[in-house]
């Protein structure tokens, strides 16, 4: 858990899109952009519940893991790039692992370091 990292708002009044499948890491990464002053929306575990969040809510960013319950996650992303919403692929895969027509989106592997996730995302938005 985070829960010994600083409080910080570099993300205050943000709304994030959290598609994660693993219910630990879900918490971890609810919790640093709670840190952060965000807003979480989900999280998605699987490509129909995200697929629902991206037609139902509004937010500033998405954070996504590729390998998703009920397949990869990648008509989540194609779906968010298509409403011009900003994707973190946060995910065990390296660059080269992601298929090639999204290697150019912003990209972490966990495990993953809270200021580098908060940067990143702050950065992004």
């Amino acid at each position: 858990m985070l829960s010994n990292q600083p409080l910080r708002r570099e993300l205050a009044g943000r709304r994030v899109l959290v598609v994660e499948d693993e219910y630990l890491i879900a918490l971890d990464i609810g919790e640093a952009l709670e840190n952060a002053g965000a807003q979480v929306v989900g999280p998605a575990g699987t490509i129909i519940k995200a697929a629902t969040l991206v037609r139902e809510n509004g937010f500033d960013i998405a954070v996504v893991d590729v390998a998703l319950q009920d397949g990869d996650a990648y008509p989540v992303v194609d779906a968010l790039q298509a409403a011009d919403i900003p994707v973190l692929f946060l995910t065990g895969y390296e660059r080269s692992g992601l298929r090639r027509e999204y290697r150019t989106l912003p990209h972490l592997t966990k495990p993953f370091q809270y200021t580098d996730f908060i940067k990143t995302l702050a950065d992004l938005i």
